[in-house]
């Protein structure tokens, strides 16, 4: 397709005032207007680039071959063209013939100027409805396709088979996993690669809803159900029909709403608040959970009845400390996301710094180091490489303290005086024009206290790039 390919149209009409008189209201609009009188050529002309025509005015009576027959030539070689017919001959069989034939519209002559103009722009709208909407398909399945599930480690390699085992399953599905995992990540792509795909999928995070409101919010409720319920209201479970609905953080609902959940797995209807019959709905459900449900049962926080419907296929997200050898994977994804995103040109995080990475525990997970890449590339200049000056506080002062300080994790007092020292090294370092005799002296240290410190916190590279500017 060209570049103004959404502003070609074909005009196909054997008299030759009609096809001037068209071409010259259309070009006045901007559009580029070619112009046949044979349906045998109209077939060659669209099999030649099936793209190039977004709209075809194609008359009903041609030499060769008639309108209607053209027309059903011209979608089997593409259907997305949009053909307007044009007769001189007002016949409602025809008419009717034409539309279920697949045409977008059928004119009848004479035609006024403002006829023409409001059939050709409804059908370009409608063919770049068309084209939008594929765009976001396509960018849904991208979105959620495997590729965007990163990372190559065997726990990670587990989680790839299940998802492909239940694409074709109607079968609900429990994630667990820690927060900031990709809970919601896995249950799109379950949804966006499966035989769904092409239904809703409706996202509830069950932990944000009102205890109070949790039953009208999933199912629904009818005007005068409660105070503040003015009018009926449809509930997610009936949004989501046919498609999938995701409930994050399930263990968060109450008995009242469980008990409401159990029924639509075992007899697929809802009933909503205040009404008294029930509604058929067919939806696969996915949950998923940050806490152990197998122990929310044990302690009665949860019905057991319900747990066993919902984890007829259990998946297991590993946090990120699991899988330390995906990090590097996923940071290198971030920053080349990230990059793009805000039109940088940057170059690699290098060594030193992927090496915190990898040894820094993410109670975040997968969410935590994605935030920390974005900052990193908020930061960093285009054109550089990410430098251990652009690794955050908290990942950099686990690092120290685990290594000099003789502890597992960073405690708040330990983190906040590592990181009052190595700011007050870093200006005096600054202040000195990076000198370190003169800097060593300023601070009462020796040179090679100094040169220590600098090492345990990582500045060797400032002082480096310092001079250079210096």
């Amino acid at each position: 397709m060209t570049e103004d390919g959404d502003r070609h149209l074909l005009v196909v009409d054997d008299e030759v005032n009609m096809r001037q008189l068209l071409k010259k209201v259309l070009s006045e609009q901007g559009f580029q207007v070619d112009l046949l009188a044979d349906g045998l050529k109209v077939i060659e002309r669209v099999a030649r680039d099936p793209e190039y025509y977004h709209v075809i005015m194609l008359d009903i009576r041609l030499p060769g071959k008639n309108g209607i027959e053209v027309l059903r030539q011209i979608r089997e070689v593409n259907k997305d063209i949009a053909v307007i017919m044009m007769t001189a001959y007002e016949s409602l069989e025809t008419a009717i013939e034409a539309i279920r034939e697949g045409a977008y519209d059928y004119l009848v002559k004479p035609i006024s100027i403002d006829e023409i103009l409001i059939a050709v722009n409804r059908a370009l709208e409608r063919k770049l409805l068309q084209q939008e909407n594929i765009y976001l398909q396509r960018q849904v399945e991208n979105q959620y396709c495997f590729d965007k599930i990163i990372g190559k480690s065997d726990k990670m390699q587990e989680v790839y088979r299940i998802i492909k085992d239940v694409l074709t399953s109607p079968a609900p599905v429990l994630l667990e996993g820690e927060s900031g995992t990709g809970k919601e990540l896995v249950a799109r792509a379950i949804h966006f690669n499966g035989w769904k795909k092409d239904q809703k999928f409706v996202a509830v995070d069950c932990g944000a809803l009102p205890e109070n409101l949790i039953e009208s919010e999933l199912f629904g409720h009818k005007k005068g159900a409660f105070t503040g319920a003015t009018q009926d209201k449809t509930g997610l479970f009936e949004a989501a029909n046919s498609g999938t609905i995701f409930l994050d953080e399930i263990c968060n609902i109450n008995a009242s709403t469980q008990a409401k959940l159990l029924r639509v797995l075992q007899e697929g209807e809802i009933k909503r608040v205040g009404e008294i019959r029930y509604r058929k709905v067919d939806v696969r459900v996915i949950s998923a959970t940050n806490k152990d449900l197998k122990e929310e049962v044990k302690s009665g926080g949860f019905r057991d009845d319900l747990y066993y419907r919902l984890n007829v296929i259990h998946m297991k997200l590993p946090p990120l400390r699991e899988r330390k050898e995906d990090i590097p994977l996923l940071a290198d994804h971030f920053l080349q996301s990230y990059s793009n995103k805000v039109g940088k040109q940057v170059g690699r995080i290098e060594e030193d710094v992927m090496s915190l990475l990898v040894n820094y525990p993410w109670p975040g997970n997968v969410r935590q180091l994605e935030n920390e890449i974005k900052k990193m590339v908020t930061f960093v200049s285009d054109g550089s490489n990410i430098t251990i000056e652009y690794v955050s506080r908290d990942v950099h002062d686990a690092d120290q303290l685990k290594r000099y300080g003789g502890i597992e994790e960073s405690s708040p007092l330990k983190s906040k005086v590592a990181g009052l020292e190595r700011d007050l090294i870093l200006e005096a370092l600054k202040a000195n024009n990076w000198n370190k005799s003169r800097t060593a002296n300023a601070l009462g240290l020796s040179r090679k206290g100094l040169d220590k410190k600098i090492l345990r916190y990582g500045l060797d590279r400032r002082v480096k790039q310092g001079k250079k500017r210096g």
